[in-house]
């Protein structure tokens, strides 16, 4: 996790990073909402503002987690990349069809990558955990609830609950929550992502180091804070522009004036105003090469390694060793694919083994382009963001919709800047004069 000190849209104290550990077993994919806090309390502390006029969120998303009346977790942050809910995903896509659940949610219920399917898999296997459940939410619901005591949620999160009338923005869908095993009552407010919901609470001020009161934002999806640099670097709120954000996970992304929902892409509003997301992603792009690296490449350091990668990637001689890139499963199919290796010989290298890998990714990257243009037509700038950014991910994408050549611009620090732009433009109309309980 990331901090810094915003003055008039430009750092001024940090950034500082703090990390903390996501648990995987098997299929499961969790984060300790403690080990957040703990990384956040540290990031502050570390900072020590002399003052504070905001405090702003972004953060990644679906992250599920229940929790009891006290703000409690019972769950987990179960995170997108989790893929322990294949069953319910069927069978809530069987119970309301799936052309409803795109025509009002903009989804199909993808395992993990859908929070209603987590939901639905606590409510069948292990019940008793959420019949204390008061609140449902993202990790943002939690961080409000932790440090302001309101019960909140921004309408890009709340794109990926699957129970959100993502097409029209208009609230809960109560039949899909029932179907989710929950009830309205257990969800929070929706208010959009540069609202002031709340103010800081005088026990979370003492962990933090802060004052009390401080306003706090709803906050958004990481991805739509990229999205806002992206729209305030060109000054532009245009439909078709387009945002890579290559992390761990790689997001393509393009901005829309109204949602087209398509099976292959996933729709969520962008979090402020009337504008929506098609996204189409690779749910391990960053990990993938990390894991490479720890597997076939251990004695090499980062920088060796990624000089590797562009090597490989320009020679693409993998020897006859296909890769199919799915080490994460697939964050848009009920049906999760797994990663492998075929075309192993004994004269097999692991730079053959990178390099199909690198192929592999790289195939995988130009292939969502025609999906997004079955929506609109893209710009031919794409805003770039994210550590494991490469230029052998953009080596086999077609030609722009429109002819000519594809560009690229990158962002640096784009979740930082896209809270700036909420900052920017703050609402504060309704903020509760004091902390809530």
């Amino acid at each position: 996790m990331k901090a810094a000190v915003l003055t008039d849209g430009a750092v001024t104290g940090g950034p500082v990073r703090h990390k903390y550990e996501t648990t995987l077993d098997g299929v499961r994919v969790e984060i300790d909402p403690e080990a957040v806090w703990g990384g956040i309390v540290a990031a502050v502390k570390e900072l020590a503002p002399d003052s504070l006029d905001l405090i702003g969120l972004t953060t990644l998303g679906p992250a599920f987690i229940a929790m009891d009346k006290a703000g409690e977790p019972l769950t987990p942050l179960v995170t997108h990349a989790d893929r322990r809910s294949v069953e319910q995903a069927r069978h809530l896509e069987r119970e309301i069809g799936r052309q409803r659940l795109l025509d009002v949610t903009g989804n199909r219920p993808y395992p993990g990558g859908i929070a209603s399917t987590t939901w639905r898999w606590y409510a069948d296997r292990e019940p008793e955990r959420l019949k204390e459940a008061d609140l449902v939410g993202a990790l943002t619901t939690w961080l409000h609830r932790r440090m302001t005591g309101e019960r909140v949620i921004d309408p890009s999160q709340a794109s990926f609950m699957g129970v959100y009338r993502t097409t029209t923005l208009d609230g809960w869908e109560p039949d899909l929550v029932e179907a989710a095993g929950g009830n309205a009552g257990q969800l929070p407010e929706v208010h959009e992502a540069n609202r002031v919901v709340g103010r800081l609470r005088t026990e979370a001020a003492a962990e933090l180091g802060l004052p009390a009161g401080v306003p706090m934002q709803a906050g958004c999806l990481d991805g739509s804070a990229v999205m806002l640099a992206a729209m305030s670097e060109c000054d532009s709120d245009e439909p078709g522009l387009l945002v890579n954000s290559v992390g761990s996970t790689d997001v393509l992304a393009m901005l829309i004036d109204e949602p087209r929902p398509m099976p292959r892409l996933l729709t969520r509003a962008l979090g402020v105003g009337r504008r929506w997301v098609a996204v189409a992603t690779l749910a391990s792009v960053g990990t993938t090469f990390a894991w490479a690296q720890r597997t076939l490449f251990p004695d090499l350091e980062s920088a060796d390694f990624h000089a590797l990668i562009e090597q490989l990637g320009t020679e693409s001689d993998t020897g006859g060793v296909r890769f199919r890139p799915y080490l994460a499963g697939d964050r848009t199919t009920l049906n999760q694919p797994r990663g492998g290796f075929s075309g192993l010989t004994l004269a097999t290298t692991r730079e053959h083994l990178l390099t199909a890998v690198v192929d592999g990714l790289a195939a995988a990257s130009a292939a969502r382009v025609p999906l997004l243009t079955a929506v609109r037509a893209p710009r031919p700038q794409v805003f770039v963001t994210g550590g494991a950014a490469a230029d052998v991910m953009y080596r086999d994408w077609p030609a722009p919709p429109d002819g000519g050549d594809w560009t690229r611009r990158p962002v640096p620090e784009a979740t930082l800047a896209g809270a700036a732009v909420l900052a920017e433009t703050v609402v504060t109309e309704g903020v509760p004069e004091e902390p809530t309980l």
